[in-house]
């Protein structure tokens, strides 16, 4: 898991980083979790993969800052994909839903977009999603 969430996006960074410095611009962004401050039961090595990560972006991007180069990461909440849905059937899916929210993997485009264009002008930053709804209704969901 460290090698994932954490090594990772540090071995991205090293490799895209250079081009980004001589072309006095670039936009780094990697995802994140609300875990990663609160913890939960049988997610400590994950949050903790997470906790590492923010620590990581948030001094590169300190380093990289005056090269116009930014780093931020994203903290989706709670997003239905295939493994959301195999690790929470029934009860579990009901009880998110109705506590922070479920989202759909289009609710992060907005966010990442954002960050990638040229008005986000932040760095070191972490947008995050830690109670919302979903973009369209459940009923459109079928529709769409």
């Amino acid at each position: 898991m460290v090698r994932v969430n954490l090594d990772g996006v540090v071995w991205c960074y090293q490799a895209a980083v250079p081009g980004m410095i001589r072309r006095r611009r670039g936009s780094i962004i990697a995802f994140t979790s609300g875990l990663a401050a609160q913890g939960w039961p049988e997610a400590s090595a994950y949050a903790a993969t997470k906790a590492a990560l923010i620590a990581f972006a948030k001094s590169a991007a300190k380093e990289v800052a005056s090269h116009r180069v930014r780093f931020n990461l994203i903290a989706p909440g709670v997003i239905d994909t295939p493994q959301y849905r195999a690790a929470n059937a029934g009860a579990d899916d009901a009880r998110w839903r109705t506590s922070v929210g479920v989202g759909d993997p289009e609710d992060v485009v907005g966010p990442l977009l954002f960050l990638l264009s040229d008005a986000a002008t932040m760095t070191a930053s972490t947008l995050a999603r830690e109670f919302a709804y979903p973009a369209r209704d459940p009923e459109e969901r079928g529709r769409a």
